[in-house]
């Protein structure tokens, strides 16, 4: 969606975009094919995609309401006026309830079509044993690990992300009085920006969080691991595995040690997806002993599967660390390949800067709401990963973090006297 025009041969092809909106304006990557529709508009340029055979899905969350799927609809209803063809209805997925379901139930559906109208089989492919998509059971073996012997030094600590240094953390802050009714803490935390970044007021700072030990500890003895072995992953079919896995993440990184990668890269806090719950079905021995266990993540993990029932599976096991917690059989069935298959790596976390570049040009302020909750049920205390892990940091402590240019709009205007209404 970056470039400035469609795919050379679309009209033999099926396009298929997957777009979100940035505060109801396209998103970074999708700057350039939107000035091409507004250009397409502008001119009035009736037949610009004919012939285009196309599909959108849209992510988004509803709690913002007045932009959920703006630049998605608009995409789909401007290449449909311009003479495109929609292939297939949109789908849209709300990240504030089930979107991966969303997008696995529309996908399932548009395949469906795929294949009816376009002769490809279920698998997207005309050629059999040629499939677009292969089977979630061949990530069983999709990737290959080295363990490194003992007293092999560790690879220096590396970027998790391009782009992102080491900052250190100046101070934290707690501004909620502790005996204020307000439902959670609100932390103000202010770290150095290393040599080379900058930023401007309106701009966002990304952060690389990392999990909290005891979550750490408690996996590691559950999967009988090895904390201080280190190892390298070799190869990682990207064809099967899934781009945001563990695996996806490690790979071409190390040798690192087992501790260190539960610690900084894996998501212990998130959702286990329904990829991970098909890889760990799959992986599992076919035998009586888990046959009823890998029947119950086959079933739950599928669109089809009742959305109430999937919600309370997904609140009794809330990430990999419950799951393996309240199912001992998968702890006792995996090898780890298959653990870092089906683990979700962590994303950063972006924020909105809380300091001025005219103050403060060489530190950064964010203010970060900690996100904490506690299920009375299961009885189960646990904060948000990055909110957690902020909390958490202490002066002195190095974090991974990276300056983000917001769009232009965001940032003030460049002569002081333009007025500015401010919003509280």
């Amino acid at each position: 969606m970056s470039e400035d025009k469609l795919p050379k041969q679309a009209e033999k092809a099926l396009v298929i975009i997957v777009c979100c909106s940035y505060n109801g304006e396209a998103p970074d990557n999708a700057l350039s094919f939107d000035d091409m529709l507004d250009d397409a508009v502008s001119k009035n340029a009736q037949g610009r995609f004919g012939n285009v055979n196309f599909t959108v899905f849209g992510t988004g969350n509803k709690q913002w309401g007045a932009t959920y799927q703006k630049i998605p609809k608009k995409i789909d209803n401007t290449l449909t006026t311009l003479g495109g063809h929609r292939f297939f209805d949109m789908g849209s997925g709300d990240a504030a309830a089930d979107q991966e379901n969303d997008f696995s139930t529309w996908s399932t559906k548009l395949w469906a079509a795929i294949s009816s109208n376009l002769g490809l089989d279920s698998m997207g492919s005309k050629d059999p044993g040629n499939s677009l998509i292969d089977p979630v059971a061949s990530a069983a073996s999709a990737v290959s690990v080295k363990y490194v012997k003992a007293g092999t030094e560790a690879s220096p600590r590396a970027p998790p992300m391009e782009g992102m240094v080491l900052a250190r953390v100046e101070s934290n802050g707690e501004l909620v009085d502790p005996d204020s009714p307000m439902p959670r803490a609100m932390r103000l935390v202010t770290f150095s920006l290393p040599e080379g970044q900058k930023y401007r007021a309106g701009d966002h700072v990304e952060i690389f969080p990392e999990n909290d030990k005891q979550s750490v500890d408690k996996l590691v003895a559950l999967l009988s691991l090895v904390e201080e072995a280190s190892f390298e992953v070799q190869n990682v079919d990207l064809d099967i595995v899934n781009s945001k896995s563990l695996a996806a993440l490690l790979k071409g990184r190390g040798p690192l040690k087992i501790r260190e990668v539960l610690t900084s890269y894996a998501d212990l806090s998130g959702p286990v997806s329904r990829y991970g719950l098909q890889t760990i079905s799959a992986t599992l021995p076919a035998d009586e002993k888990h046959a009823a266990l890998k029947k119950e993540l086959a079933e739950v993990s599928a669109p089809s599967y009742d959305v109430s029932l999937y919600e309370a599976f997904a609140k009794k096991n809330r990430n990999f660390v419950l799951l393996c917690e309240n199912y001992p059989l998968i702890t006792q069935s995996l090898e780890l390949p298959q653990i870092l298959t089906a683990m979700t790596c962590t994303q950063p976390r972006r924020y909105s800067i809380a300091s001025s570049p005219l103050a403060h040009p060489e530190s950064v302020s964010v203010c970060v709401g900690v996100v904490a909750k506690s299920d009375q049920v299961l009885g189960v205390d646990w904060e948000g990963l990055s909110s957690g892990f902020l909390k958490r940091a202490e002066p002195g402590n190095m974090i991974w973090a990276r300056t983000h240019k917001s769009q232009e709009a965001f940032h003030l205007p460049d002569d002081p006297k333009v007025p500015v209404i401010m919003v509280r």
